[in-house]
């Protein structure tokens, strides 16, 4: 979901900035890029501090008159904040490569497409979008491994709320943090470095898989 998230996002900023003047988007580029560019570290306990329940999000929604949200203590809210904050992440490093293909894509498919009535939504997702994806589809297997090892949601979240069961995985645990958790919390090295290897395999299929499939549809 972080991946797909920050792809559409991202591409329809740079779509955006790329019909504004110059000089206007170069200033929205620095601004939407920050969150790419500051440390993750400082990032994310600015992120989980905001999230507390009685961080800065929860008190502006009291202002509107809506009750306290567990942002990072209930199972499906702390899942939704892990996919918003990483989306977020992940999504200027995205606007950045779409913000450049984007420059390299003939006109000339936009202008047909008006001419015959295309709306802007449907030259997006049927023109623009699969125009990108076939030319950063490995950038998106590279970005779904990473997101897949993300070990930076464990600053947000621990993996919690915690499991039913001591020593099962968390709401929110992946399985490079539950294999952290496993190894250094509850000392069961064996079982983690078990864990490890599984992920090892895993990720190196998929990579495999899915290059392969790039490199298929390239021809």
């Amino acid at each position: 979901m972080v991946v797909t998230i920050s792809f559409i996002v991202g591409t329809a900023l740079a779509v955006t900035l790329d019909k504004v003047g110059i000089r206007v988007a170069k200033v929205y580029k620095l601004i939407f890029i920050l969150p790419w560019v500051v440390p993750s570290v400082i990032t994310l306990l600015m992120w989980r501090g905001m999230l507390e329940d009685q961080g800065l999000v929860n008190q502006i929604l009291s202002l509107f008159g809506i009750n306290s949200v567990p942002w990072l203590s209930h199972c499906l809210a702390a899942r939704a904040s892990s996919i918003i904050v990483m989306s977020w992440f992940s999504f200027p490093y995205f606007m950045v490569i779409s913000s450049s293909i984007l420059k390299s894509i003939p006109k000339d498919y936009f202008e047909v497409a008006r001419i015959a009535g295309a709306g802007r939504l449907y030259i997006f997702f049927k023109i623009t979008i699969p125009l990108i994806i076939r030319a950063i589809f490995p950038m998106l297997v590279m970005s779904f491994i990473m997101q897949f090892n993300q070990f930076g949601v464990y600053l947000l979240t621990q993996g919690g709320p915690p499991g039913s069961r001591l020593g099962s995985p968390g709401a929110t645990d992946l399985l490079i943090t539950y294999v952290f958790n496993t190894a250094f919390n509850t000392k069961r090295y064996s079982l983690a470095a078990a864990y490890s290897v599984i992920a090892f395999c895993f990720v190196a299929v998929f990579a495999v898989v899915s290059l392969r499939i790039a490199n298929r549809k390239s021809y």
